[in-house]
């Protein structure tokens, strides 16, 4: 069966769509993750404010020998600063994620360059673009997830060392 130009270029705005819809759902994900950071972020903080506080009276660092309380206190304060470095790497700005493409660009490119070219030729080119920066994306959410996943270990690590200090 052939495809009519009319089918080429409904086959390719599926594409182009589906790519764009790809990379919204990444930018919320990008957005759900740093709002999780941040709320592991603050539950790390009211931690060592309630219970660091109370940790480091019970066993004072000046005074802090190699025994469980001591070491407990330093784990803890290992793990709110492991935390909180986790959560500014989540938060810092990146930019390396490409969420949509530059429409000077795409005018240069498709319109007015040397490459110039008919629609459906411009459709394909930006949903291989939309798959491409899909792909670099996902792997920079990854590691997002991952840093995501080891601040809220070092959270709960710091909030059991200072438990085990007031225990």
């Amino acid at each position: 069966m052939t495809q009519t130009p009319e089918d080429k270029l409904e086959i390719v705005k599926i594409a182009l769509e589906e790519g764009r819809k790809g990379l919204g759902d990444q930018d919320a994900t990008v957005a759900s993750i740093r709002q999780r950071s941040v709320w592991i972020g603050g539950l790390a903080g009211l931690v060592a404010t309630f219970l660091g506080k109370e940790a480091i009276k019970v066993a004072p660092i000046n005074q802090l020998a190699f025994s469980v309380d001591g070491i407990s206190v330093w784990v803890g304060f290992v793990a709110l600063i492991i935390t909180i470095g986790l959560v500014i790497d989540i938060l810092r700005p990146r930019g390396e994620f490409r969420f949509h493409n530059s429409p000077g660009k795409i005018l240069d490119q498709f319109l007015n360059g040397p490459h110039a070219t008919n629609l459906i030729k411009t459709y394909e080119e930006l949903a291989r673009f939309a798959e491409q920066n899909y792909q670099n994306n996902q792997a920079l959410i990854d590691k997002l997830f991952i840093r995501l996943f080891f601040s809220g270990i070092a959270m709960i690590v710091e909030f059991i060392a200072w438990l085990i200090v007031l225990a």
